[in-house]
């Protein structure tokens, strides 16, 4: 059970996660208002693990130019019907033919999370070969007492049937967390609120790349 990968996961529990995330969560509302502070027109975003589409929409109403990569394949058809006109890549963007240094956001809501903690200084790496200089870094992550690297039911991720369906994810120290960010990028804002599952804290932050 627990070789089950990442996409598989949230291929098989699209349709009901699109359904239970139609809008933004009420604890994402002012990390949005922070995020628009530093927005301007035709502004170019990589959106990583952008599920069915809902914050591409967010993006593209103001007046963003936005492309979108996800691992999923069944995400990306619900995302493209809903946003025909938006670049959207089925992949890793790890390893996806990506162009360097091309984008001035990176927005990674609830996505990074899925990466394993001994390969998120690569990752983070990538982010930041991929921004433009000065770009931006928007994520949110769960934070906890100590870094965990499980397979667990996420909120809203579930089958037909309506049951529970685990994907691999992670769950950080925020001081761990910050170690790794601070080796790629220069904190411009961050906020922990209670929410989500029992006993996780869920944490919104803006990072700049480091030049």
């Amino acid at each position: 059970m627990k070789d089950i990968s990442i996409a598989k996961s949230y291929d098989d529990g699209a349709r009901y996660y699109a359904s239970t995330w139609k809008d933004v969560h009420p604890w994402l509302q002012r990390a949005r208002k922070e995020v628009e502070r530093y927005i301007r027109p035709n502004m170019n975003v990589l959106e990583i693990g952008f599920g069915a589409g809902r914050d591409l929409a967010y993006l593209r109403r103001m007046g963003l130019q936005v492309t979108g990569i996800d691992i999923s394949k069944e995400m990306v058809k619900l995302a493209a019907a809903e946003q025909p006109e938006v670049r959207l890549i089925h992949g890793d963007f790890r390893t996806a033919n990506l162009p360097l240094g091309a984008f001035d956001l990176v927005w990674a809501s609830y996505s990074l999370l899925h990466i394993k903690p001994e390969e998120f200084d690569a990752a983070l790496l990538r982010v930041a070969n991929l921004l433009s200089a000065s770009g931006l870094l928007f994520l949110t992550m769960s934070i906890s007492d100590q870094t965990i690297w499980r397979f667990v039911p996420v909120a809203g991720l579930a089958d037909k049937e309506g049951k529970p369906v685990p994907v691999w994810n992670g769950t950080w120290n925020v001081e761990d967390l910050t170690r790794h960010l601070e080796k790629r990028m220069t904190p411009i804002w961050s906020e922990a609120v209670e929410g989500g599952l029992p006993g996780r804290i869920l944490y919104a932050a803006i990072w700049r790349k480091q030049s």
